[in-house]
């Protein structure tokens, strides 16, 4: 248990540092890097903004399906019920939230986009569903831990952001460049620790935390006892797709390089704090008799 918390550690601590290094020189340069790297929307940009909520959104909807199918084995129907309608909705939440994007990009109305994100979201849990009922029960007893732990920290992640968007207002640097009207003025650059409240949604970038819950599958492959080169070429690959995925906000003028540098710091606690309740030395128990199967 030490060791795979000091895997844990080291991964969180070098993800932390190169964050807050990138903050501390977005803190002094956020306007001159924004003006630099904005290239506007392409298909490359908007590829990755299309998918880049994918990762946190799949592993929350893939927990959710976890513990889905372990609601089956609960006594009382009432609580059997209750579980298996929370983590329904769950997963068809995630997955809406996920396939917006896309179908921002597709459908001109609002509305229809939610519409279609939501009927496409149940087709996509229905088809997790079935692939979950055809693992074995080992393997669903050891993921049901990492399903609790990914469920919490994507809950955190998301309100979060949220909340920032919402508190901060902060515009976005196309918005800035464009002079576009926010609320009661033109946009204007506003540092990071400003709350001003313009109305914009920079702060803090949602789709940086989002692409981070790539990360989140790692705890699954230490406690499923995949070999070591696995482990390394999935952080590899993973590393690789963040780091696009951020670049592209960058680079499309929709986030300043304090907006990805926080989410990433934002998303990294969370799923390291809950990595750790879940499998630290004092971490949840599965027995039989455990609160974790008691109540989950």
């Amino acid at each position: 248990m030490k060791n795979r918390v000091l895997k844990f550690s080291v991964v969180y601590a070098a993800v932390m540092v190169v964050a807050l290094i990138l903050f501390c020189i977005g803190s002094v340069k956020d306007e001159a890097i924004a003006a630099k790297l904005m290239l506007g929307n392409n298909f490359f940009t908007k590829a990755c903004e299309a998918v880049g909520k994918f990762p946190l959104y799949i592993a929350v909807a893939f927990g959710c399906s976890i513990l889905h199918y372990h609601a089956e084995h609960k006594q009382l129907v009432w609580h059997r019920r209750l579980l298996k309608a929370v983590y329904v909705a769950g997963g068809v939440i995630s997955f809406t939230l996920m396939m917006t994007d896309i179908f921002d990009m597709i459908l001109s109305h609002k509305l229809l986009s939610y519409a279609a994100s939501f009927f496409a979201a149940i087709g996509l849990y229905t088809s997790l569903c079935f692939y979950t009922e055809r693992l074995d029960d080992e393997r669903l007893i050891k993921y049901k831990k990492w399903a609790v732990a990914i469920v919490a920290a994507g809950a955190v992640i998301v309100l979060m952001t949220a909340i920032c968007k919402i508190a901060w207002g902060r515009p976005r640097p196309y918005e800035v460049a464009s002079g576009e009207y926010m609320i009661n003025s033109s946009a204007v650059f506003s540092p990071w620790y400003k709350i001003n409240r313009q109305g914009g949604s920079s702060f803090f970038s949602g789709h940086s935390a989002c692409v981070m819950g790539i990360f989140a599958f790692i705890p699954l492959l230490i406690a499923d006892e995949r070999k070591k080169i696995t482990v390394i070429i999935f952080a590899a690959v993973s590393s690789a797709v963040a780091l696009i995925v951020i670049l592209s906000r960058l680079l499309m003028g929709a986030h300043y390089l304090t907006d990805v540098s926080v989410g990433v710091m934002v998303a990294a606690t969370a799923m390291y704090v809950a990595s750790v309740v879940a499998f630290g030395p004092k971490g949840m128990k599965i027995d039989p008799d455990g609160k974790l199967n008691k109540y989950l």
